[in-house]
């Protein structure tokens, strides 16, 4: 082979590299490469009778045809070994079809967490059948918070929002008894949410985005199908007094891939500001 001719193969193989390897790592690789990411976030108000706890959040399933009963066991089981104190499932469990609702919900009813796992619905629940998921997740020991709070202990709230798309959100019904100033964490599956509670000091915990599912960079992701004109996108944002994360979650929608943007567990370290060291926020 003389020098022309190797150095044209080579060129050519490293072209089909360039197209095979990336290929192979948003559909083989990536989608079951799950990121643990994780935040301090000190509250102000943090009640001094109440120790910091861990809050994970697991969002975005998509229980279906890309995220199978092993798939979401392998999540589960991730969590657990995170040891949350509480668990926060942030909606979209279903994805073409209310029968996987049910393996779903068996693997969740695997999550231990002392204070218990708490849930509210997504887009595509209502979609396929929101008092179904609702009714599938609560026989599995799952607290559904569609526009309700509980109080898990020393004046710390646990408040759910319904969908902000396909849903009846209602922040009166959301916070009804929930003390003035008190340490808030707030469950919504849309970001768009953070609307109704920018005047309130609480943390927001929601998702639906996928993080765009595909990051190039020269793509910007607010112009992806789905996501035109969108501002939040993933990771940490403020508005007013509420701060907000969105989760990437683990599941997929349209094609079954990732590119640069793996699914997503986050740990959120909530505390007094003496207990939290550094603050997750931007």
């Amino acid at each position: 082979m003389d020098r022309r001719t190797f150095l044209k193969r080579l060129g050519l193989g490293a072209a089909a590299a360039a197209v095979v390897l990336p290929a192979a790592d948003s559909l083989l690789v990536e989608p079951r490469w799950i990121d643990v990411t994780r935040h301090n976030v000190p509250f102000g108000n943090w009640p001094a009778a109440r120790r910091p706890l861990n809050v994970v959040q697991l969002s975005d399933i998509h229980s279906g045809p890309y995220m199978g009963r092993d798939n979401i066991a392998d999540a589960v089981a991730l969590c657990n070994r995170l040891k949350p104190d509480l668990v926060a499932l942030t909606g979209d469990f279903v994805h073409r079809g209310l029968g996987h609702i049910g393996p779903c919900a068996h693997e969740l009813s695997k999550l231990t967490a002392p204070l218990g796992a708490f849930a509210v619905l997504g887009n595509h629940d209502h979609w396929e059948g929101a008092a179904a998921v609702a009714d599938a997740l609560s026989d599995a020991g799952i607290t559904m918070l569609t526009n309700r709070n509980v109080d898990i202990g020393h004046n710390v709230f646990v408040a759910g929002l319904d969908d902000e798309w396909t849903g009846r959100p209602d922040e009166r019904a959301a916070f009804a008894g929930v003390i003035e100033n008190a340490a808030t964490i707030v469950l919504a599956h849309s970001p768009r949410s953070v609307a109704r509670v920018a005047h309130r000091n609480c943390l927001l915990l929601s998702g639906h985005t996928h993080g765009g599912q595909v990051d190039v960079k020269i793509i910007p992701r607010n112009r992806l199908p789905l996501l035109q004109g969108w501002k939040y996108i993933k990771g940490w944002y403020t508005e007013d007094r509420a701060r907000m994360y969105v989760n990437r979650g683990i599941g997929m929608v349209g094609l079954p891939i990732r590119f640069l943007c793996r699914p997503e567990i986050s740990v959120f370290h909530c505390g007094a500001p003496g207990d939290i060291s550094g603050d997750g926020t931007p």
